[in-house]
């Protein structure tokens, strides 16, 4: 609460950390581990502690040239500066959800909604499996992470839409979860989002009465591609006629056009319930 206000905040990241989610995989899928090495690398967090931590990244893409330079600068990928008046806690990304709430108290945050981060581009490996191994896991380990604290950190289901019979699964399996409050499906650029192969994690959706939430980064997959038709990106294969009165929509995945909203018929135009959320650049959009 902050100045009588709620605050729900739907853009708030989690990232848990390799070393954190090998501890949630699937007991059969612990072998498998040895695939992730090469993706594996150690980072610095930015946390209060600034320690060293691991994760999973893929095909990470940097983008070397500074805002108003004419020139790349050859080996930059990350100048962030910290505006904040202190850094998160240790671990508020990993397995710390008390240190989480705590930081929430002071900053006035009531809820927040916890978008998964890096590990998501694993879209970018060509073996499904290894995909699904992880989302598994990453599930395990927020229902672990929120138990705690369930009316105050919320997320998404993350969908695989590589393989939609287990996405439709995994739905079913937390959709009832306090944590579970939204479906993320993991989208690749030869998938539009208006498939007809994707309306099972529609409907599983609709079925628990969950808003669709999309969050794209530009330094991971999907990779934007900016095209001719309607100034969308190839993800989403040029825009869609609105056959209802209410579609869930989501952005265009260039950050150059965030603000662009593209209604997509085919996944939420049987069901005017749909909700969409597009989390980075905007609102939760009305039912």
């Amino acid at each position: 609460m902050r100045d009588g206000f709620r605050v729900y905040d739907t853009d708030t990241h989690i990232d848990p950390g390799a070393d954190v989610l090998e501890k949630y995989v699937d007991p059969s899928f612990r072998p498998r581990l040895a695939e992730l090495a090469p993706y594996r690398v150690t980072v610095k967090s930015r946390a209060l502690d600034g320690a060293p931590r691991s994760t999973y990244r893929f095909e990470q893409r940097a983008y070397e040239r500074t805002l108003g330079e004419a020139e790349p600068r050859k080996g930059s990928s990350d100048e962030r500066q910290w505006r904040g008046k202190r850094r998160p806690s240790p671990g508020v990304v990993d397995d710390r959800s008390d240190n989480r709430v705590l930081d929430m108290d002071e900053e006035g945050s009531d809820v927040h909604f916890l978008v998964p981060s890096v590990w998501t581009s694993i879209i970018g490996v060509p073996d499904v499996s290894l995909e699904v191994g992880l989302i598994r896991a990453y599930h395990r380990h927020m229902a672990e992470f929120c138990g705690p604290y369930p009316d105050r950190l919320k997320g998404p289901i993350v969908a695989s839409t590589r393989d939609v019979a287990s996405a439709a699964e995994e739905i079913k399996r937390w959709g009832t979860s306090k944590w579970a409050v939204a479906v993320q499906p993991l989208l690749d650029n030869d998938m539009p989002v208006d498939h007809p192969a994707l309306e099972p994690i529609w409907r599983a959706a609709e079925d628990h009465d969950m808003a669709i939430v999309h969050h794209t980064s530009p330094g991971r997959r999907p990779i934007s591609r900016p095209t001719t038709r309607c100034g969308t990106t190839s993800t989403w294969r040029g825009c869609a006629r609105i056959r209802g009165a209410r579609c869930a929509s989501w952005p265009d995945s260039s950050p150059a056009a965030s603000s662009t909203a593209i209604p997509v018929s085919g996944c939420a135009c049987w069901n005017a319930d749909l909700a969409g959320c597009r989390s980075g650049c905007g609102g939760w959009t009305s039912r």
